[in-house]
């Protein structure tokens, strides 16, 4: 237990049920990704109304499994300063690259090797699991490599999102840096709308400031930019990545002022308030009152 920002923070008990189930998870994962990756290349399943309305449905069922929240990187870092006060964090390679190389072919997938995959309170079992069944080694990280990868994950267009199963705060556990290319959820959300619930932020460009360089049109992961100095913020997922790549330095994140936080994500508030009062210097909404 702990104070951030004034406010009590209470990080997830680590009960051994929670991490026996996280461990089981951790050796039926590829299972479920291989699932998937198959009814994402179905036209049936993707582009046939009835097939998805079938996966809406197949989502409900299912809603025990992992459903994230994107954050920008400047507050995953400031989350992680806190997390990991209570947790040994672990880096490994990204669970949804290692069944897409296994199913279409390791040349098919690139920066495979990448550490990705950050895993931390109970979640530390299921990288336990991936280490046991699937080979996959995941090493113990501090500030300082996440600080540094943060960076580096920004510069290649991945997308920060947390991760818990339950849609349950107390699931929390792992920190996916997700490729639209191969990572399940983040595709699945991009082609139904399921798998990840979009920011509390979302993008506004300054036209004024726009040098027209689309660097923000080739690397948004949702295609939210109408042109270089115009972003759609229905359609943005607040990952701020443009951000990084802009060379007018024409963008900035702005708090969503109607915006249900999902209740997996409802443990995050304090960090997410702090963040919008002295990083952003905007005013509080009051759904985060």
């Amino acid at each position: 237990m702990g104070l951030v920002h004034g406010h009590e923070f209470r990080p997830p008990k680590q009960s051994r049920i929670k991490r026996f189930l996280l461990y089981l998870y951790g050796r039926l994962e590829p299972t479920i990704l291989r699932m998937f990756n198959k009814l994402l290349s179905s036209k049936f399943f993707t582009k046939n109304r009835v097939g998805r309305a079938m996966i809406k449905l197949i989502a409900k069922m299912m809603w025990f499994l992992p459903y994230g929240v994107v954050l920008p990187y400047p507050l995953v870092e400031e989350i992680f300063e806190e997390f990991q006060k209570h947790s040994r964090i672990r880096a490994g390679r990204c669970p949804c690259k290692l069944v897409y190389a296994e199913m279409y072919g390791r040349d098919k997938v690139e920066d495979f090797d990448l550490r990705t995959d950050i895993n931390f309170f109970a979640g530390l079992s299921a990288s336990e699991a991936y280490e046991k069944k699937h080979h996959s080694d995941y090493i113990d990280v501090d500030m300082e490599w996440l600080r540094k990868h943060f960076e580096l994950f920004a510069k290649k267009g991945l997308v920060p999102t947390i991760y818990a199963c339950c849609r349950s705060g107390q699931w929390m556990f792992v920190l996916c840096n997700c490729d639209k290319r191969y990572c399940v959820p983040l595709r699945a959300y991009l082609v139904w709308g399921e798998g990840v619930t979009k920011s509390p932020f979302y993008v506004e460009a300054d036209k004024a400031k726009c040098v027209e360089c689309g660097k923000c049109i080739r690397i948004c992961p949702a295609d939210a930019n109408i042109s270089p100095g115009e972003v759609d913020p229905e359609k943005c997922i607040g990952c701020g990545i443009c951000i990084y790549h802009c060379e007018g330095n024409a963008r900035r994140l702005v708090v969503r002022e109607k915006y249900k936080l999902p209740r997996h994500a409802k443990i995050l508030k304090p960090f997410i308030k702090h963040f919008v009062e002295e990083h952003l210097k905007q005013p509080i909404p009051r759904w985060l009152r």
